[in-house]
């Protein structure tokens, strides 16, 4: 993950360097390494992230194997969350 993480870090450094008249190809250069740092790294990052998170239930009752309430439920139309 350090490599992907370096190669977003060399293309937004090239990218820092640029004049204003320096013109499209330098900047898609840097666009690319940096495109590609951030494409590998984003991915392992996310999965990482989402590893570490307990697995929690989606709707209160979900743990005990209940289900969740019915749209148009009399609880729904309490909450006005129709």
């Amino acid at each position: 993950m350090s490599a992907d993480l370096l190669l977003l870090a060399a293309g937004l450094y090239a990218i820092s360097f640029l004049r204003v008249d320096a013109g499209y190809l330098p900047f898609l250069g840097g666009l690319v390494l940096a495109g590609l740092g951030i494409g590998v790294s984003g991915a392992v990052g996310t999965t990482a992230i989402t590893g570490s998170l307990g697995r929690t239930p989606v709707y209160p009752n979900a743990a005990r194997g209940g289900r969740p309430p019915r749209r148009g439920s009399a609880r729904h139309q309490e909450r006005g969350t129709l």
